[in-house]
């Protein structure tokens, strides 16, 4: 884009920052860039995506239009605990990148976990084990990459309220095709 808006004299604001670091320079530039029309809706499905602490794991689900399950798989987090804080962002990143490109290759939206309105007294069910996973892991830094990336892929997000998904799934799925209920 900076390359084009030279040429083409269109100009934007944008914001270049040089570090100085052991001796080498570090250069970063920031912009806004314009997020693109939605062009894949829920219109064709979608691809369900839950966040799990015990086993620690992103679980997706791939839905018709007619809310049909077609396909599922999951993606282990268990390497990402112990990262330092830039290698976990940037695994995140990849991983989030990963789902994009399931979702465009399937041709579906997406349909995220909205964790603000999970309370505080139901994260977790009380064990220690558990309670130290959730504490050093933050689903809500993934599901922010993902939701990002798909914005600007032009993929609509649909934020689901989280109640219930587990039982949804332990009701209508888990049981018929033998699979967890995530």
């Amino acid at each position: 884009m900076l390359f084009e808006s030279w040429e083409s004299k269109n100009y934007f604001p944008y914001t270049v920052e040089l570090k100085l670091r052991q001796g080498e320079i570090y250069g970063s530039v920031s912009f806004e860039y314009p997020e693109p029309e939605i062009w894949l809706t829920k219109e064709y499905g979608v691809i369900g995506i839950d966040t799990n602490a015990s086993p620690l794991h992103l679980a997706i689900a791939e839905v018709g239009s007619d809310g049909n399950l077609i396909s599922y798989q999951s993606i282990s987090l268990h390497e990402l605990i112990g990262l330092p804080k830039n290698k976990k962002d940037n695994q995140e990143w990849l991983i989030a990148h990963k789902v994009i490109g399931i979702a465009k290759e399937k041709g579906k939206a997406i349909a995220i976990k909205d964790l603000k309105k999970v309370k505080k007294g139901y994260r977790g069910d009380g064990k220690a084990k558990l309670r130290k996973r959730l504490h050093n892991w933050n689903f809500r830094s993934l599901l922010s990459k993902i939701e990002r990336i798909a914005r600007l892929n032009g993929i609509e997000v649909i934020k689901v309220n989280s109640a219930f998904t587990s039982v949804i799934g332990s009701l209508k799925y888990a049981p018929q095709l033998n699979i967890d209920k995530d």
